[in-house]
């Protein structure tokens, strides 16, 4: 303020008033929507250059003023900082006591301009404290630092202090290169399976102990690797408490006792990760002896005095030389390695045990829960020791000692139940003699669970001491002479043969058991009809597409045919069978019962479609014998085709105009002769002709029925509704005209009140026609509105349709009343006389209409049904003027208002 007033030497404040403005008009003018308020801040809205304008006015007189001044509000911008907090990273190489680094080398990460900028560091956040030397400034390695930076504009603007992360790294090579205990080699490959030697094995480290004595550095870590590669890509890195080595990656060395590997380590600053230090330590894996698997012992129980079945054999050589030559090997001899037999893993890998004392005259024992008729096993360890490197033992081996029982087997095996099916070869499947027979199928029975164990079956028991076994065991057909029938094959009473069996058991001495017996039982299949009639039924609309003429029925009832299919079967046997229906003889032979057809309610997919039938024998279950060769055809029948004109339609219904005495149904089909009933809703029969004449709204069905050849019959629903003429009345009707108005109207118009007025039951669409003109609204047809507007004076004629076609047309005649603003007796037959529109003896039959000049003088007196004045006073043509009227019409409704009107028009001489 001082300033614009001149400062000391000025204007004199108290008599001058200053107030500042964003625009110069608000100055000028002394605005308060543009003043910016003083004694509060204020931000500018224009970007760096801002002009403000300012008013200087006399206080006591404020027409007096000055508003030329004006001055400009420069912002000036800040730095722009590109990364705060940033970092400053370094690595020393060598050990120095006082290691320094150079700040200034941070500038450009704070700025993508540091040359444009001023920088100052500090070293603490609040900048009180200056750092005088910023290239030489002292730090501590693996320890994180921080500073902070000004960066200070050309114009000496600036923000607030970049925070600076220092981050010196120290991690210097390091010598340690002890190796380690060394492992055996656990005969286990990378993935942990069976294998020979591989040099793969488990390494249990002391991570700890190893860190210990590298030694490294504080804010440190140590990262192990298995090469070179790895430690110097950063990859794969390894933990070194539970290691496995990878022999693919390892820098392995040949030594006596197996190979030798570093692992390398790098020591890594967690303060900055791109000082490393180097260095590796030493992994050594000896290697194992081989140990071949020997076979197992198969032996049989010894067979004589009290202890023949107690699974214990002795005697028994486990180092026989051959069996010791092939856990060796060729690479392998006695004088370098030592094999032992152990009774169990764990004393295998004792390598202070001496294994079994007596191995060249062992007795087994039993396995856990043996009991007399089980094979009994017991597992003997193998161990091969180097006696160079008697720590390292070879993998587990082992082999078993089997002393195989002699089997024992059933004396009350089951019989053998199967069906009697046609062949190739036998096409009878009624005569009791069955081919395609497993007999091994009896196998589990008679083995009851024993494994290593056979089965061989005989037709005699001679054959079974000659061990003279039948040959086509999964083939077997029974044997007529040694069959025993039923005496009567009309019943399914089955035929029986005797067949012999006996156990053998695997092991090397094939030990048998005694013979045993049981019978094989042959059922024949069910005795059912060669043919079968087809399933009949009419067509009708249950099926998925609601169509009672495409030959499919969804209401079929296939167990229908159950009786006639078990004709041979007395009533009291039908729980004896189970009987399905298929779509395919695939799927009836196969008899799943999820592809089987619902018996209760089923749709054919066509016409004439054929069934599969599976009849299943379940009396002697679990045996079920089958019979799927029998079909049968579903025949649908085609419905009356016939048809009534507007038959089920909602939306289009048949018309019954009430004026009429009644309406016409009738079926039509020319080509077919059927019976025909008519039903009300009620379901009343009220018909049995072709045609039926109803006179009320209604659904009405009709029934064909075809007597010959199909007996089905179809049944037609029509919807008959009510509809008639419209009845319409002069009350009924609205008129807006310049009779009913005062003055004249703009608009005149005619409606219906079709809400307060009944009509008649119909559907109706109105027009209107001037008599007078010709002219129709619409112009042509009729519209659903009973609202006509925009029309002149006239005598009008409303017609009301009724959509539903009930004729004849309601008609009515209305006048409309309009007192023409002018007229043009210039007989070129527009315009030439002057009559009141709408007006006739009719409507009105006691009238007069009186014509005035502008003096008040009657010039013409017009009789109502007169062609109106041609302008003329006895017989004179009046010039062009305003002339008057004055119109009395009396209606000849009494219930309606007369009409008594005044006014003026124009008469137009052209």
């Amino acid at each position: 303020d001082d300033a614009i007033r001149g400062g000391s030497s000025g204007l004199d404040p108290t008599l001058y008033n200053i107030s500042y403005h964003t625009t110069d008009t608000g100055a000028q003018k002394n605005n308060t929507t543009d003043v910016i308020p003083k004694g509060v801040p204020y931000r500018n809205v224009a970007i760096n250059n801002q002009e403000i304008f300012v008013r200087l006015e006399n206080e006591a007189d404020p027409t007096c003023f000055d508003a030329s001044m004006s001055f400009f509000l420069i912002v000036d911008p800040l730095p722009i900082i590109k990364q705060n907090p940033t970092f400053l990273e370094q690595c020393i190489t060598t050990i120095d006591p006082n290691p320094t680094v150079n700040l200034t080398l941070s500038e450009i990460n704070i700025s993508d301009t540091p040359n444009l900028l001023t920088f100052e560091y500090y070293k603490d956040p609040t900048g009180a404290t200056l750092i005088t030397t910023p290239t030489s400034y002292p730090v501590i390695a693996n320890t994180s630092q921080a500073v902070y930076v000004k960066v200070i504009s050309d114009q000496g603007c600036s923000k607030d202090l970049v925070t600076l992360t220092i981050n010196v790294g120290q991690t210097p090579d390091n010598p340690f290169n002890a190796p380690q205990t060394p492992e055996c080699d656990d005969y286990l490959d990378k993935d942990g399976n069976d294998s020979a030697t591989d040099f793969i094995t488990n390494f249990s480290l002391d991570s700890i102990s190893i860190v210990n004595s590298i030694n490294p550095p504080i804010n440190t870590k140590v990262f192990f690797y298995e090469n070179q590669k790895d430690r110097t890509d950063a990859l794969n890195e390894i933990y070194i408490t539970k290691y496995r080595n990878n022999i693919t990656k390892n820098d392995t060395t040949r030594v006596t006792e197996g190979i030798q590997f570093p692992i390398y380590y790098k020591i890594l600053s967690t303060i900055n990760n791109d000082c490393v230090g180097l260095g590796q330590f030493y992994l050594q894996i000896n290697s194992v002896p081989i140990a071949n698997t020997p076979a197992n012992f198969e032996l049989c129980d010894e067979g004589a005095g009290t202890n023949s079945f107690d699974g214990i054999n002795t005697g028994i050589n486990l180092r026989d030389p051959d069996r010791v030559k092939t856990i060796l090997g060729s690479t392998q001899t006695e004088l370098t390695h030592e094999v032992t037999f152990h009774t169990s893993q764990t004393d295998a890998d004792d390598v202070t045990s001496m294994g079994i004392p007596n191995d060249t005259n062992f007795t087994n024992t039993p396995q856990a829960g043996w009991s007399r008729g089980d094979i009994s096993k017991q597992t003997i360890y193998v161990r091969v020791k180097n006696k160079n490197t008697p720590q390292c033992v070879n993998n587990p081996t082992s082999f078993e000692i089997i002393v195989n029982p002699i089997p024992s087997i059933s004396t009350t095996i089951t019989p053998f139940p199967v069906c009697d099916v046609v062949t190739p070869s036998d096409g009878d499947p009624r005569n009791r003699i069955a081919q395609n027979i497993d007999l091994t199928s009896k196998n589990d029975e008679i083995l009851a669970g024993k494994s290593d164990h056979i089965v061989k079956y005989y037709l005699t028991k001679d054959d079974a001491d000659n061990d003279d076994g039948i040959v086509n065991l999964t083939d077997f057909e029974n044997d007529p002479l040694r069959t025993s029938f039923p005496s009567n094959f009309n019943t399914d009473d089955p035929a029986t043969q005797t067949i012999f069996v006996k156990v053998f058991d695997l092991g090397g001495n094939k030990c048998s058991s005694i013979f045993s017996t049981f019978q094989l039982v042959i059922y024949p299949e069910p005795n059912i009809p060669l043919n079968i009639s087809d399933y009949t039924d009419c067509d009708n609309t249950t099926d998925i597409d609601a169509d009672d003429e495409n030959g499919r029925n969804g209401d079929i009832t296939l167990k229908n045919k159950i009786p006639e299919i078990l004709k041979n079967y007395s009533p009291t046997e039908f729980a004896d069978f189970s009987v399905r229906f298929y779509a395919t003889p695939l799927d009836a032979e196969i008899g799943d019962l999820n592809t089987a057809l619902n018996e209760n309610i089923f749709e054919n997919d066509v016409n004439r479609q054929e069934i599969f039938v599976r009849v299943e024998n379940i009396k002697n279950s679990p045996i079920v014998c089958v019979n799927a060769r029998l079909s049968f055809k579903i025949n649908i029948k085609p419905l009356p085709s016939f048809f009534v004109m507007g038959e089920e339609n909602i939306d289009d219904p048949r018309i019954f105009c009430l004026n009429n005495t009644s309406l016409i149904l009738e079926a039509e089909n020319p080509d077919a002769i059927y019976d025909y009933q008519w039903t009300n809703e009620a379901g009343e029969i009220i018909g049995n002709d072709r045609t039926l004449g109803v006179t009320t709204a209604g659904k009405y069905t009709v029934t064909a029925s075809d007597i010959l050849p199909n007996g089905c019959s179809r049944s037609r629903t029509i919807v008959v509704k009510e509809s008639n003429i419209a009845t319409l009345e002069e009350s009924f009707i609205t008129i807006i005209d310049e009779a009913t108005n005062s003055g004249n109207t703009d608009n005149i118009s005619v409606s219906i009140d079709i809400i307060s007025n009944n009509l008649g039951p119909g559907e109706y669409q109105f027009a209107i026609t001037n008599e007078d003109t010709g002219k129709r609204y619409p112009f042509s047809g009729f519209q659903d509105e009973p609202v006509f507007e925009n029309l002149e004076g006239g005598i009008y004629t409303i017609t009301v349709n009724d959509k539903n076609g009930c004729i004849p047309y309601t008609k009515l005649q209305i006048s409309v009343i309009q007192f023409p603003k002018f007229f043009t007796p210039n007989g070129d037959g527009k315009n030439d006389v002057w009559s009141v529109k709408g007006a006739n003896k009719i409507f009105y039959p006691n009238s007069s209409i009186d014509i005035f000049n502008r003096f008040g003088k009657l010039v013409a007196q017009i009789p109502i049904d007169s062609q109106g004045w041609d302008g003329t006073y006895n017989g004179k043509r009046l010039p062009s003027d305003d002339y008057w009227f004055r119109v009395q019409l009396t209606p000849a409704n009494t219930s309606k208002v007369p009409v008594n009107k005044k006014g003026h028009f124009s008469l137009l001489r052209r």
